[in-house]
């Protein structure tokens, strides 16, 4: 939903300045029959490489704190 974000708030029609699309719902259905549905995603893979070492160092060093302090778990 990033991608519907960022086009309906930064694409502007041309040298009028007026908004290409009425609303969110409209940006979504332009997106998906110009550019297909996967045209959603543009951009998650990058994003996904970037996060997930973070994600599971995060969880591994947590899991291993809360068993050397004797933490519940949830």
């Amino acid at each position: 939903m990033d991608q519907l974000r960022h086009r309906h708030d930064y694409t502007l029609h041309g040298n009028t300045g007026t908004p290409i699309y009425k609303g969110s719902i409209d940006c979504l259905m332009h997106i998906v029959r110009t550019e297909g549905f996967f045209a959603l995603y543009r951009g998650f893979i990058p994003i996904y490489i970037r996060m997930a070492p973070w994600s599971l160092t995060f969880w591994i060093s947590y899991e291993k704190i809360r068993q050397l302090t004797g933490a519940p778990s949830f």
